[in-house]
């Protein structure tokens, strides 16, 4: 008899513990797309665009100084190519520096390094040279965080 009995329980439950299950499963879709929604406000309100004080140059000594991130006028630009076509050459070379070394917090300065590496030779805009990046461990900049020299060969 108590065997028939648990049987007619389980029959009388089941469709309650169906309701909750579905129950359950819309909560959880909603709560997923509430934290997503919310990922994506967090996101757009704090991000902001990479940039830095104005960079420095030294035309003579074929180097910028730059705390951050590079950050270059049109007009800065042009007087480097302007340079640059002065001397001939084909083979552009750019060294990053910092003034740290690579040592300490190497993964966040390596980073930005090739950021600021990549960048300047994007807006340098020359397509005719051949153009070889660099990263030094040496402590070379003086002037700011970070630098990078160029050579022309």
């Amino acid at each position: 008899m108590s065997e028939s009995s648990s049987d007619e329980n389980d029959e009388e439950l089941a469709p309650m513990v169906d309701g909750l299950s579905g129950a359950l499963c819309i909560f959880i879709l909603i709560t997923t797309v509430f934290m997503i929604s919310g990922i994506d406000t967090v996101v757009t309100g704090t991000g902001r665009a990479f940039t830095s004080e104005a960079s420095k140059i030294d035309i003579n000594n074929q180097v910028i100084y730059f705390n951050d991130v590079i950050s270059l006028s049109s007009e800065q630009y042009k007087i480097i190519r302007e340079k640059l076509h002065s001397q001939g050459g084909k083979n552009l070379t750019l060294d990053a520096y910092t003034s740290y070394g690579t040592d300490g917090d190497s993964v966040r300065l390596k980073k930005e390094l090739i950021y600021s590496l990549l960048k300047f030779k994007d807006d340098i805009n020359e397509h005719d040279l051949k153009i070889t990046l660099k990263i030094s461990d040496e402590k070379k900049c003086t002037n700011g965080v970070f630098c990078i020299a160029w050579s022309i060969d």
